[in-house]
C-alpha cells in the first residue's frame, strides 16, 4: 500500500516562493548564472551604486523591459 508524501512545513517567518514549474519538488524558481564582460559588469556596478539598486535588481529590470518590448513587437 503506497502512502503519500507529507506536505512541505514551512517556517511561519518565510514566505513560500512560486515555483517555476509547478511538477517540480524544488520549492523555488532554478537560478541562472550568467557572466557579462567586464565592461558591462563595470558599468553595471556604477549603475547600482548610482541608483541605489543591486546588479540582480538592475538585471531583472532590463530583462523585463525587453521581453515587454518583444512582445509589443511580436503583436
Amino acid at each position: 500500500m503506497a502512502t503519500e508524501p507529507k506536505p512541505r512545513k514551512y517556517a511561519p517567518h518565510t514566505k513560500r516562493k512560486l515555483r517555476l514549474n509547478p511538477n517540480s519538488e524544488t520549492p523555488e524558481s532554478p537560478r541562472r548564472s550568467v557572466r557579462f564582460p567586464d565592461v558591462v559588469d563595470e558599468e553595471l556596478e556604477a549603475l547600482s551604486r548610482q541608483t541605489g539598486l543591486t546588479v540582480s535588481k538592475l538585471i531583472r529590470q532590463a530583462v523585463d523591459n525587453y521581453l515587454a518590448e518583444t512582445r509589443q513587437k511580436a503583436s
